[in-house]
């Protein structure tokens, strides 16, 4: 099959062409940074701003995976690429299939993510700039015929550039505070897992929306510990309670934004550390086929 992957030059959209090139599929890669992915014989990387002409005239598949991952950005930035530069590849390829990477993040943000299935996605309680486009980009394709969303929450592995570095910049000395001592459970989503997932959703003709994760949660702490072990860094989790994390994110929020320090979570990340984050695969499971394995931290040392 003939697909093209937006965002390639990321982590994610990175390992999900590697994976499509793997499996014999042409690749084509498509990003706004060069070199971009790194693309093996057979495939190949195209620079492209997603607002101008489509490099190619067309493919079977569209995976999308170009967004903007930042949840202190201005609403206005994050709809424009988030939002309308989906819809702007959906209308690029209108005879194609689309993949799009969406995200556990279009559930409400201010509580617990209990085994949550997929309708519970009504955009109530959507904190932040990312959660609001996320949402917006699905509902934004959501009448397009064979136009599938997965929705992975935490994405980690080889090539992580956002979760992981967060993560090694909380650390102060020794000490790592996270709100409510990271008790709550978190269904994390390995690179790997996620690749496959699209894998299968490319090869299907569903249509709809899936919960993409592990096989199995983990508590916060255990996840971060084991990833900081292997990785040389062997923290004390300090509990915070979520009231006080509160206050601390809302008082950083208020700042302009050339003041705000970076190294302060957001409110939207400090319900997101706080509250379990658990979710049902069933739907992926029976209508994708999806197998997931459990959380895998091997070779962090090397991320």
């Amino acid at each position: 099959m003939k697909i093209l992957v937006t965002g390639a030059s990321g982590f994610i959209g990175g390992a999900i062409a590697s994976r499509l090139s793997d499996h014999g599929h042409h690749v084509i890669g498509t990003g706004r940074t060069l070199p971009g992915w790194l693309s093996p014989k057979g495939s190949r990387y195209l620079s492209w701003d997603l607002f101008s002409a489509p490099p190619v005239d067309s493919v079977d598949v569209v995976v999308h995976c170009a967004a903007l991952v930042d949840d202190q950005s201005s609403l206005a930035k994050a709809l424009r690429i988030n939002r309308d530069g989906t819809l702007a590849v959906r209308k690029a390829f209108p005879d194609a299939r689309m993949v799009l990477l969406s995200s556990s993040s279009v559930y409400d943000s201010a509580g617990p993510h209990h085994h949550v299935t997929e309708d519970a996605a009504l955009g109530h309680r959507l904190l932040g700039s990312y959660a609001l486009s996320k949402f917006a980009a699905e509902r934004a394709v959501a009448e397009f015929s064979q136009t599938i969303a997965l929705r992975p929450h935490a994405v980690y592995g080889p090539g992580d550039n956002t979760l992981l570095p967060r993560i090694e910049a909380a650390v102060r000395g020794n000490s790592l505070a996270l709100p409510r001592g990271g008790q709550a459970l978190h269904a994390l989503t390995h690179i790997d897992n996620l690749c496959a997932a699209v894998s299968g959703a490319v090869l299907s003709s569903t249509v709809g929306v899936f919960n993409i994760t592990d096989a199995e949660p983990l508590p916060l702490a255990t996840a971060i510990t084991e990833l900081l072990n292997r990785r040389g860094r062997s923290p004390v989790i300090r509990p915070v309670s979520l009231r006080l994390a509160l206050t601390l994110a809302a008082g950083a929020e208020r700042l302009p934004a050339k003041l705000r320090s970076r190294s302060l979570p957001s409110s939207y990340a400090v319900h997101q550390l706080a509250h379990e984050h658990t979710y049902s695969l069933e739907r992926a499971k029976q209508q994708l086929g999806y197998d997931p394995l459990p959380s895998n931290f091997s070779g962090a040392e090397h991320w």
